[in-house]
């Protein structure tokens, strides 16, 4: 059954199919000139596991409009360029992810890395969680089972097993398996019989079979899968192989790469499914993670499903609203053409919207509109205060939301746009700092801060004239609407101002935390990479 993994555009009808699927990102090896390195993304109830990401799968996936934020984890089967180049790249993309592997592979990964970047090895090591990959023990990723295994390769090397309800997909990473030839090897003293015996194992009992080929003595020589069963073909694909390498006649085919290649293994849809999904989607908004496991048990509970197809007016700018909204799939057009409220913005998986309903007037201050068929999870004001209103863990989900309804209503995200680094964020990212940003009034001749303070604080100008004054930076000239100043090496290591800043106007500026700040850095490293050692960022 061949249908497209979660997007944006996804729609519900298809959500029972979403449960366990296998996507190709690439099928051949680093020294094919037509093929592209091998990689894989294996959706698990709605959320993605990528496996050796190729080089620029991290735009591949935004051209297919995949959403960043489904993909949380990454496993790295080896430390060869065209297994862990992707890697890297998706470290930097956007939130922090979670790299399965071994120890062993993984210190591999940061030291090359490191030599590559120039990087220290701690600082990369910041930039990520370390989940091990357990040899022979069952693990658990989004509610599906892994069991991970050493293959037999040039370096080490993991393959695994991964299976979901009464359904499974074998991984073999790169690895020699030829029967004949690990008995040699064997008989050499080369590998052990416990060896032998574990290399042997019964790899053929899967839904589906994703088997490398290649030269041996470190990749399976074709002659292995030209003599197995008919049956045991139809569910082999083979990877890392050139196409023009695959022998014709035998029934062999290789993993196609492309959505519309997407092989989807019929799990029966389940409540489990569900909650699993809920779950996952409230870990990756950041407003909730401080929740306790009361309000999250809570939270579940009242959360309910609200599907629209496209072009439907979910909320509409100056009635009353009484629900406040999560993304779970599909686009929404968030816009108002107010004189004084203009603006057009595309929210997605992990967006909300609605803030006015349960934390302002109960007016909504923009429409909203179903740009592609949209899934959201709705909570209603009352639900929203009997669980948040009265424990101390509600308390940051209610300043959090009261932060961005105050910095919505003052246009803090349209002078977001104006800055030419923030404005390239993902709209997930910009609503992050949309919670962050407090607004700040000054009149002429005041200081924003003074050389000498504790740097506590980083400004974006929403309106009016700054500049460095009694310092070097002075040189700099005016700052304007859109432009972002901070001493970054002071916000991230600590310290104090070396630098004087003075609004020469009336203005006003949007104020970010050093604390809120760093820790929306320690949630996008790749902005971590991009801020460090920075003066101004215009």
């Amino acid at each position: 059954m061949i249908r497209r993994p979660p997007r944006s555009t996804q729609s519900r009808s298809s959500a029972a199919s979403d449960v366990y699927k296998r996507q190709v990102l690439g099928c051949s090896h680093g020294f094919d000139p037509k093929g592209s390195t091998s990689g894989y993304i294996f959706w698990l109830n709605g959320r993605g596991v990528m496996v050796d990401p190729p080089p620029f799968s991290t735009v591949l996936l935004k051209n297919l409009g995949i959403a960043s934020t489904l993909i949380e984890s990454v496993i790295i089967s080896h430390c060869h360029a065209d297994h862990d180049a992707g890697t890297f790249q998706k470290i930097l993309d956007s939130q922090q992810i979670q790299i399965i592997t071994t120890r062993t592979i993984l210190g591999s990964f940061v030291r090359k890395y490191s030599a590559l970047t120039g990087m220290a090895e701690p600082y990369i090591r910041s930039l990520f969680t370390f989940r091990p990959a357990k040899i022979g023990e069952d693990i658990i990723v989004h509610g599906a089972k892994f069991r991970f295994f050493y293959s037999l390769h040039s370096i080490p090397c993991i393959g695994f097993s991964v299976s979901l309800g009464d359904q499974s997909i074998y991984f073999s990473a790169d690895t020699f398996y030829d029967p004949e030839g690990l008995q040699k090897l064997v008989e050499a003293g080369v590998i052990t019989n416990r060896r032998f015996k574990s290399l042997s194992e019964n790899k053929w009992n899967h839904q589906v079979i994703l088997h490398e080929a290649g030269v041996p003595p470190i990749h399976t020589p074709m002659k292995i899968f030209m003599t197995l069963p008919r049956e045991v073909i139809e569910r082999l694909y083979l990877v890392h192989v050139a196409e023009k390498d695959i022998p014709v006649g035998f029934g062999l085919k290789s993993a196609k790469p492309g959505v519309e290649n997407t092989i989807v293994l019929a799990v029966k849809h389940s409540d489990e499914y569900t909650l699993i999904q809920n779950i996952d989607l409230l870990c990756s908004v950041p407003i909730f993670e401080d929740l306790s496991v009361r309000c999250a048990r809570d939270l579940l509970q009242v959360m309910k499903e609200e599907c629209y197809a496209p072009k439907h007016v979910i909320v509409e700018e100056g009635t009353y609203g009484d629900k406040f909204y999560l993304i779970k799939s599909g686009i929404v057009k968030v816009f108002s053409h107010k004189a004084n409220n203009e603006f057009e913005r595309y929210m997605s998986v992990g967006d909300y919207f609605g803030e006015s309903a349960v934390v302002g007037d109960f007016m909504r201050h923009a429409t909203c509109v179903a740009a592609t068929e949209v899934l959201l999870l709705s909570i209603e004001r009352e639900d929203f205060w009997m669980i948040f209103g009265n424990v101390s863990s509600g308390a940051s989900v209610l300043k959090r939301l009261m932060n961005l309804k105050d910095s919505r209503k003052s246009s803090g995200f349209k002078v977001l746009l104006k800055n030419s680094l923030l404005s390239g964020l993902s709209g997930f990212q910009k609503t992050q700092l949309e919670v962050l940003l407090k607004e700040e009034s000054y009149v002429r001749g005041s200081l924003v801060w003074q050389k000498g303070e504790t740097v506590d604080k980083l400004v974006i100008v929403g309106s009016g004239v700054l500049r460095f004054k009694d310092c070097k930076e002075s040189e700099m000239g005016e700052f304007n609407m859109g432009d972002l100043i901070g001493e970054m090496d002071a916000l991230l290591k600590g310290g104090v101002h070396r630098t004087t800043l003075e609004s020469t106007t009336p203005s006003v500026v949007f104020a970010i935390k050093k604390t809120d700040f760093l820790h929306f850095l320690k949630r996008n490293p790749g902005l971590n990479v991009i801020f460090s050692n920075l003066l101004v960022a215009e």
